[in-house]
């Protein structure tokens, strides 16, 4: 048996090569009464087609995240009036069977980060300025609230910054660190975790440029950069790690040198090798800016290019690295692009999938 279980580990990564397809789902907003709100797909490798497996009820499922394994898949019902809650649901032949759902304790929860191991996850809390973990029993079910943080304060621009606004919260590789970005504050606050879920009090902060609005962020492999998303101001900032610090590396914009209008950075993603890093900007830019990552971690800018469609909000990577999905919110569609691994550079196919309102990618 050991022979056996050691050849298909062997094995394994040609195998998944070798796939033909890979399955895709889809978180959206429903609102409007237009749609469902989960998506499952089939995503050729091959062509960049998505097939329609499944659509399932669920309230304003806007960001999902699943398990290593793939036999889990978890959301976020962004919502308020107390009624903020999380989601979760077994996979099952790339079909989505509902298990439970607990409320957040926070107003409009509007990302979810699942930790490494499995067992518990982090949800951001935008409205209610808070933060929320969870454990999962055995099963993949949600079980209990674990730690439920408030924070306190606000920023220069009152107008977006009147109040805490917790935006994503991003667990490293091994787990051993939370990243809690706070859009209203301009802050960072990284927590140490334990394999039982538990935060630390007094965590590492990183204030950001004032009026920024720190939305998401992307670690590289090796832990050693930070690159942040301010939303307000269409801006990356690049952290290096020395010691147990972040050190400020640089600050470079997401737009064309022409552009005159104002700033929605909702996200930014590091390829599978890392060595290109892609951020979306909405309003009027509806754009994607490509930049390839130097040795030292900084960034230079490549490309900025139409996103397909209006209001680009999450987008993805496919595994291989060969194809570009992007949630265009406001047109209604998810733009397919092909990649090219050694360049970076995306081209538009004719393969949009059409979904009211998408919001979250996930493979």
């Amino acid at each position: 048996m050991k022979i056996i279980v050691g050849l298909l580990s062997l094995f394994l990564p040609i195998i998944l090569l070798g796939q033909q397809s890979i399955p895709l789902f889809v978180g959206s907003y429903t609102e409007a009464g237009k749609n469902q709100g989960l998506y499952s797909y089939q995503f050729d490798l091959q062509t960049g087609k998505a097939s329609l497996l499944e659509a399932v009820d669920a309230k304003n499922p806007s960001f999902i995240t699943r398990n290593a394994a793939g036999t889990r898949l978890y959301t976020v019902n962004e919502v308020g009036s107390g009624k903020g809650a999380v989601s979760a649901y077994a996979i099952e032949n790339g079909k989505l069977r509902f298990l439970n759902s607990l409320l957040t304790k926070g107003d409009n929860p509007c990302h979810i980060a699942l930790h490494p191991d499995g067992k518990w996850l982090s949800v951001a809390n935008y409205s209610g300025g808070s933060l929320t973990t969870f454990t999962l029993d055995k099963k993949g079910s949600l079980k209990e609230i674990a730690n439920f943080i408030q924070y306190k304060g606000s920023g220069p621009d009152l107008s977006r910054q009147e109040a805490p606004h917790v935006h994503s919260s991003f667990f490293n590789k091994k787990g051993n660190e939370l990243y809690v970005q706070d859009l209203g504050r301009d802050l960072i606050a990284i927590y140490q975790t334990d394999k039982k879920g538990a935060l630390s009090s007094s965590p590492v902060e990183i204030a950001t440029s004032p009026g920024g609005g720190p939305r998401h962020i992307a670690l590289a492999k090796n832990n050693r950069y930070l690159y942040v998303l301010l939303e307000m101001t269409g801006r990356i900032l690049t952290y290096e790690k020395s010691a147990d610090k972040w050190v400020f590396q640089q600050d470079i914009g997401i737009n064309a040198a022409d552009y005159q209008g104002k700033n929605g950075a909702a996200e930014l993603k590091l390829s599978p090798d890392g060595k290109f890093l892609y951020a979306t900007n909405r309003d009027k830019a509806n754009s994607i800016a490509i930049y390839k990552v130097q040795n030292d971690g900084l960034l230079d800018l490549v490309e900025v290019l139409p996103v397909g469609g209006k209001g680009p909000r999450n987008f993805n990577i496919t595994p291989d690295g060969k194809w570009l999905l992007i949630a265009n919110q406001y047109s209604h569609n998810i733009a397919v692009f092909k990649r090219d691994i050694a360049t970076g550079l995306i081209t538009k196919t004719d393969a949009d999938i059409a979904v009211h309102a998408p919001v979250c990618i996930i493979f």
